[in-house]
């Protein structure tokens, strides 16, 4: 299976993540736990055997994201003026790179279950997507082939923030 998993990721700046947990703790302790969950998702994901791409913000970050994450990831800048865009792109470009298939999940979803990301790119074809619904009306998971890319799916995004923010 020509396939990856697009991990969304913002560079963990206190102050920028986690910014409504912020507000009951610490700019600081939100950040620490974005780290312990980013962390935590990327480790499961990279124990499945496929590509995980981590899809980095701010664009300008990929030195501290190497630093933090290592050098031995795949690393692609997330771009577009919002999160619907930034998606789009995300998934042209790794079609461009030639993957056939692809799923979109956050990084901040400590319940992500790895085996069901795999179970949705596996179940990808020219006549099937993958939506994994999330309990707020959002979802975390969403993925296409390459030949059923809708990117017009994507524009529910486009000034609400789903739960695959990253």
């Amino acid at each position: 299976m020509n396939g990856c998993i697009l991990l969304f990721v913002k560079l963990p700046i206190p102050g920028r993540v986690k910014t409504r947990l912020a507000s009951e703790t610490s700019d600081e302790a939100a950040c620490e736990l974005y780290r312990a969950l980013v962390e935590g998702v990327l480790a499961r994901l990279e124990a499945l055997e496929v590509d995980v791409v981590v899809c980095y913000a701010p664009e300008d970050a990929r030195p501290q994201m190497v630093e933090w994450l290592g050098t031995d990831k795949f690393y692609l800048s997330q771009k577009g003026a919002d999160l619907g865009r930034r998606m789009e792109n995300a998934f042209r470009e790794t079609f461009f790179m030639g993957y056939d298939r692809a799923v979109l999940v956050g990084s901040d979803i400590p319940g992500l279950d790895a085996e069901e990301c795999m179970s949705a790119l596996r179940a990808l074809s020219p006549k099937r997507a993958s939506v994994g619904a999330a309990g707020d009306g959002g979802y975390y998971l969403i993925g296409f082939d390459r030949r059923n890319f809708v990117p017009q799916a994507l524009q529910a995004s486009r000034g609400a923030v789903p739960t695959c923010s990253g």
